[in-house]
């Protein structure tokens, strides 16, 4: 057993929660019809099957995960969404499937930092375009000293 399986399966991934991190499309459909909860965390960060398919791009996943019913807010122990991670990974075929699904665009983390933030802060200009263009907050600050639109 791979030290990464070990790792997951102490920190409590489900094989929905795999499968999504992996982009195993038809796993994940059979895994929702055996009706597979959709909503689990997990135990380390808070991470559940859609922020893990979010992260890595996996938009086949996020599809049928948001069309299943999988919950779009849910925040990791650092406050992050799903749509928070698709934006910090510039992965914009993500955005728009989380954003036509009504995820919240303005949630913040922990810190403060919106979807529209991280995106700008990592050079996303395609992600920043999509959120500026579905109504993102440009002057939510993330601190005193920061708001997106200087990020």
């Amino acid at each position: 057993m791979s030290t990464s399986t070990v790792h997951h399966i102490l920190n409590g991934w489900t094989p929905l929660m795999r499968a999504s991190f992996d982009g195993h499309v038809e796993i994940v459909r059979l895994l929702i019809e055996a009706k597979a909860q959709l909503n689990i965390q997990e135990k380390e960060d808070g991470a559940t099957a859609l922020h893990l398919a979010a992260q890595e791009g996996k938009a086949d996943v996020v599809r049928l995960l948001t069309e299943a019913g999988a919950q779009l807010d849910i925040q990791r122990t650092s406050g992050a969404t799903p749509l928070y991670m698709a934006c910090q990974n510039g992965h914009s075929d993500v955005v728009e499937i989380l954003i036509r699904s009504r995820a919240n665009i303005n949630l913040p983390r922990d810190n403060g930092a919106t979807p529209l933030f991280i995106a700008s802060q990592n050079g996303h200009s395609e992600v920043v375009n999509i959120l500026l263009r579905n109504g993102a907050g440009v002057d939510r600050a993330m601190n005193v000293s920061q708001s997106s639109v200087t990020a």
